[in-house]
């Protein structure tokens, strides 16, 4: 650690996407007595060392994101998660939301940027990142067992994740048992500088938030935080009992729901939910740590009834028989429901469907997948 600033202490265990320390940016010279040196390997898509290294300025001030507000003031995070921010139609999404949560005052935007292992951006792809309004944290596979070994040598070991086969879905499939450890990543590295926060959100680009006619992510979240203060919120929760279809995938997390009561035995898409940070850092990290591994859809429900003081909400109800007496049905309140319903994993929704649902000026929820978003204008979606 470096002592360039007495008073100061570097966050612990602290490091940059690309695995250097703040003891790295002292000895290279990048950042030295407080002063940032070397620009280029600092803000967000380097993990913020100015945030969390003494040498780069940690004990100067206050932590203020690409917001212009101070980090601290936040009330709730969200993490849309891509796999590149290229496409000029999924810029122009993201700088809508950033907007309409920046405009909120109490919420703020990251985007997670999911990597191929690398050593790091090229400049080019460095100016691209930095032209974005929103906090952009680029993650890997490597970065997350570098932090969570015993997670990364539990996914090797495991040949049969997710689907079955070596197609390009299959391999996505098989993320499915890491994704979510990367917002505790992310908050071991910068929760630091989000104390009030209580809650973060996590969506996928493919995922659209609509609210009274326009995309309103800050909306949703308003009226979610007026119906639940649970653990965790997730789009329709069923019963196993009640999902033949899902057969394949209970087979493969027995270890996971063996000991679970029956009533306990659920799951959910994850493609959005919401997360407390107890929930994430109190009950997941743990799991992680250990090298437990579970399919998200069943682990993430299945590990917060599990635990005495988590508790799980849904917001739609599946039908009568899939419903489980362990987790509470928000769309009971119709004046101030969050609709999931159209949230599913296939077929995609057309642009037309998204545009005839979002633009009911009477009608606040998510609709998922929408893969062809061309609809999406000046992140407004085009009546």
């Amino acid at each position: 650690m470096s002592r360039a600033i007495s008073s100061c202490r570097d966050i612990d265990d602290w490091r940059s996407p690309w695995a250097d320390s703040c003891l790295d940016y002292h000895v290279r010279g990048w950042c030295r007595d407080g002063r940032i040196l070397n620009s280029t390997a600092t803000g967000s898509p380097f993990g913020r060392p100015e945030w969390a290294c003494c040498s780069c300025g940690r004990s100067t001030g206050s932590a203020l994101d690409s917001s212009g507000r101070q980090a601290a003031h936040a009330k709730t995070l969200a993490f849309v998660a891509v796999h590149n921010v290229e496409g000029q139609l999924d810029r122009r999404l993201l700088e809508h939301y950033w907007q309409n949560l920046a405009a909120s005052g109490s919420a703020r935007l990251w985007v997670m940027l999911h990597q191929k292992d690398r050593a790091g951006p090229d400049a080019m792809l460095l100016s691209s990142w930095r032209a974005m309004s929103a906090d952009i944290w680029p993650w890997s596979k490597r970065s997350l067992f570098d932090h969570f070994p015993r997670l990364g040598r539990a996914v090797a070991r495991s040949s049969g994740l997710g689907a079955t086969g070596t197609s390009k879905g299959s391999a996505y499939l098989r993320m499915y048992w890491f994704f979510h450890a990367a917002l505790a990543l992310w908050w071991l590295g910068l929760g630091h500088a989000y104390s009030s926060v209580d809650f973060v959100w996590r969506l996928e680009i493919d995922v659209l938030a609509c609210s009274g006619g326009a995309m309103d992510l800050a909306g949703l979240f308003s009226r979610t935080a007026a119906l639940t203060t649970a653990d965790l919120v997730l789009p329709r929760v069923r019963a196993t009992s009640a999902s033949p279809m899902y057969s394949a995938h209970l087979v493969k997390n027995m270890h996971v729901l063996k000991h679970v009561p029956e009533q306990k035995r659920v799951w959910s898409l994850v493609c959005v939910g919401r997360y407390s940070v107890d929930f994430l850092m109190r009950v997941m990290q743990p799991l992680w740590t250990s090298g437990t591994i579970g399919y998200e859809e069943i682990f993430l429900p299945v590990s917060c009834l599990a635990d005495a003081r988590c508790t799980l909400a849904s917001l739609t109800s599946p039908v009568s028989k899939a419903r489980s007496s362990a987790v509470t049905y928000l769309d009971a309140s119709p004046a101030h429901r969050v609709d999931a319903s159209l949230v599913r994993f296939r077929p995609s929704w057309s642009c037309a469907d998204a545009r005839r649902t979002c633009g009911e000026s009477t009608w606040h929820g998510f609709v998922h997948p929408v893969k062809e978003r061309a609809c999406v204008s000046r992140g407004n979606v085009s009546w």
